[in-house]
């Protein structure tokens, strides 16, 4: 039997603290407000990533490197809204990390409406919610032996940015739309500009092309799986969105189609048929 990653372990642990809300019908003590100081903006602000999760997500706190207060994060004035914990990035897949995260979301504590607090608000414990997030650092195409894991997990480990990664159901759909969109990139840098299926919605359209060509699967930020034509058993379809390198007010949405290759051996198991970009103000995802 394969060794659970740490990342596996915290999110079970995290499951059994999840169930132990839910049956007990109460937060453990050491959730709730009470001689470790209240639950507000202000009291959290000066406690440590250790200090915090061991506070709020217990048995997990060992596992977690990060944290964020609050949404926006940074905005003092705000109530303890949520606070959100992330591990230390591993090595996922060839060129790809992954790390988990944990939100601790909040409510007043006298169950006020939220927009009338502020920071130093007392708040309660409201839900938990785990996910993992995953960035692209490298060749995706690569197999990942032994020698190049211990390379790659030396580069997850000093990514500094939690919110740069994007949310995927599993480790395979965050590789396989990344690897698509790459090889989509590859494919348009190849062709003339004039047979690509290129739209543009955004106030400023004449630099759209330049903007693409320094695309990479680096830029993505979301993925959303899906075709845009009635199922036929072997298609396999992304829409992924990316963060725009020379504006930081627009964002592009890649659609590509693929084909789910049959049998088995290397290489990929989604061999790229096509690929459409629209260039949008943001949000697209």
């Amino acid at each position: 039997m394969r060794p659970r990653s740490s990342m596996e372990i915290m999110r079970r642990a995290v499951i059994a603290y999840l169930f132990l809300i839910c049956v007990g019908g109460v937060l453990p003590l050491a959730a709730q407000p009470g001689s470790e100081g209240p639950l507000t903006h202000d009291a959290f602000r000066g406690l440590s990533v250790e200090q915090a999760a061991r506070r709020l997500i217990g048995p997990s706190a060992d596992l977690v490197s990060k944290m964020i207060i609050g949404l926006p994060p940074g905005y003092s004035g705000q109530p303890l809204s949520v606070v959100r914990f992330f591990s230390t990035p591993q090595p996922a897949e060839s060129g790809l990390c992954q790390q988990n995260e944990i939100d601790v979301l909040f409510q007043t504590e006298d169950g006020s409406p939220i927009g009338f607090a502020n920071a130093s608000t007392r708040m309660r414990i409201s839900e938990l919610k785990t996910g993992y997030g995953y960035r692209v650092v490298g060749d995706l195409a690569t197999r990942l032996r032994e020698p190049e894991r211990r390379e790659l997990e030396q580069v997850c480990a000093a990514l500094d940015q939690p919110l740069a990664f994007f949310p995927a159901d599993s480790v395979g759909q965050a590789w396989e739309a990344a690897y698509l969109v790459d090889v989509a990139l590859k494919d348009a840098r190849a062709r003339d500009p004039q047979s690509l299926t290129m739209t543009c919605n955004a106030t400023k359209c004449d630099d759209a092309y330049a903007s693409l060509m320094m695309m990479s699967p680096n830029y993505i930020f979301g993925i959303s799986p899906g075709c845009h034509h009635p199922p036929d058993g072997s298609s396999v379809c992304y829409s992924i969105a990316l963060a725009d390198p020379l504006n930081a007010y627009r964002s592009w949405l890649i659609h590509v189609e693929s084909a789910r290759r049959n049998g088995v051996g290397p290489g990929p198991a989604v061999i790229f048929r096509s690929a459409t970009f629209t260039l949008n103000p943001q949000p697209v995802i």
